[in-house]
């Protein structure tokens, strides 16, 4: 009886992990392929989509627009810890070099300024 118990308990288990992985599965589908995942913050992902940069769900619902520059790429972004505001870098033109930014969220891309590499380095240390 013991060992029927423990099979059972064990199954179960299996079945459970099954699905979860099949749940985390079909959440990141409803992504775009191109869709890139920087950091996860509170309940939200912080994604690049469309060359652009949102808050939203796991479930890609609730898209919050945090960046208006569908001609740029931004890349290696995060939230500053120290500052709360959304730190990020950008290839404006081919073959140039990199540009980096920092924006308060609340404001949105008309608080962006630009930053050095060395300042983006350091709040990606810290963050």
């Amino acid at each position: 009886m013991k060992n029927r118990v423990e099979v059972i308990n064990i199954a179960l288990i299996i079945i459970l992990l099954f699905f979860t992985s099949g749940c985390s599965a079909a959440r990141k589908e409803l992504r775009k392929a191109d869709d890139k995942i920087f950091t996860h913050y509170g309940e939200f992902d912080l994604v690049r989509k469309n060359n652009d940069l949102y808050f939203q769900k796991p479930d890609g619902s609730h898209n919050i627009r945090l960046t208006f520059t569908p001609q740029i790429k931004e890349n290696s972004a995060f939230i500053a810890s120290s500052s709360g505001y959304l730190v990020y870098s950008a290839f404006e033109n081919p073959g140039k070099p990199e540009k980096y930014y920092m924006q308060n969220m609340d404001i949105g891309f008309k608080s962006r300024k630009t930053i050095s590499k060395q300042e983006f380095n350091r709040l990606l240390l810290i963050r």
